[in-house]
């Protein structure tokens, strides 16, 4: 941690600060917890300071920074008053909340990306990996007793089920075709958003469970990120989905944790390598983060309502 509360993370400090947050959140910790206590204080001021009066997410060195750090810090700062009520976070929250409501209603070039975001507030395009993180802010807010319309849930969930292949089950990035990681952040949105029976969300996660977690092996642009998303999904999905994948992730991730405790990305992980390996802050938080699928608080199984994840958590051990 910086001396002022940020994490590195590429040249995203808004990004990297708000992962890491989360992975002390996610733990149970607060501003009055004895050990990490400060270090959760410092790092929700500093993240506070990264929203705008506009509520958009800025660093320093430009104006905003993207929507990864938009939908990112807003999540955290929505844990962060869920967890503490206090009122130094309700009002950055709201900013950023609204910011992103905002946004939703840009006009959009192809019609099939209304209901989504992208990097920037006046983007005429929308892809899947910015609107994921916005749909987990968006949930997380709304649980921690913050206004959000339903239509943009309804907006949302539409936008994600026209990235849906019908021919293949899964999720594309801005056209209806499948990834990996694509499809596991479909699934879990729409979970998040109350639709988790449909039988399409089933039909990707018999998808997701022809994955595998190879270390040395698995080739993508963010592999860790991608895992990170198909463990949401797959724990929100329980029973054998989870079971399979808990047995695939967990034993791993314990194997590859340094001695010192943080987490190098997969050596086959393109752009998580390239640009992101010097800090490795982000690959602690998101390899935390998957570990803390368990027992994360506040409980993102519950924000849609269903609540199908709580007795899914066999096979531990």
């Amino acid at each position: 941690q910086e001396g002022n509360g940020s994490w590195k993370c590429g040249e995203n400090t808004a990004a990297g600060t708000a992962l890491a947050t989360l992975a002390f959140l996610g733990h149970g910790e607060t501003p009055d917890s004895a050990e990490f206590g400060d270090t959760v204080s410092r790092a929700l001021d500093c993240m506070s300071l990264h929203v705008g009066n506009n509520g958009l997410v800025s660093d320093a060195s430009q104006d905003y920074i993207g929507g990864d750090s938009q939908g990112l810090v807003t999540l955290a700062l929505a844990e962060g008053y869920a967890m503490t009520q206090s009122p130094a976070l309700r009002a950055p929250l709201e900013r950023a909340l609204n910011a992103i409501i905002r946004g939703q209603s840009a006009t959009k070039a192809n019609p099939q990306h209304v209901g989504g975001w992208r990097y920037r507030p006046s983007s005429d395009d929308s892809d899947v990996s910015v609107t994921g993180w916005m749909i987990m802010a968006l949930a997380s807010a709304k649980a921690a007793g913050l206004n959000v319309p339903p239509e943009v849930s309804d907006k949302a969930a539409q936008f994600l089920w026209n990235m849906y292949d019908v021919k293949d089950p899964g999720f594309g990035y801005q056209t209806p075709e499948r990834s990996p990681s694509m499809t596991a952040i479909g699934v879990f949105c729409q979970q998040l958003l109350g639709n988790g029976k449909d039988q399409r969300i089933k039909a990707s996660l018999d998808y997701l469970r022809e994955q595998r977690v190879e270390w040395d092996k698995t080739q993508g642009d963010y592999v860790l990120y991608g895992w990170y998303y198909i463990t949401q999904a797959m724990f929100q999905g329980g029973g054998p989905y989870w079971q399979y994948w808990n047995r695939e992730i967990r034993d791993t991730l314990i194997k590859k944790q340094r001695r010192d405790g943080h987490w190098m990305p997969p050596p086959n992980s393109t752009m998580e390598t390239r640009e992101l390996a010097a800090t490795p802050a982000y690959s602690t938080a998101l390899s935390t983060l998957i570990l803390e699928a368990y027992y994360r608080l506040p409980p993102m199984d519950q924000l849609s309502g269903q609540g199908n994840a709580a007795t899914s958590t066999t096979d531990q051990g």
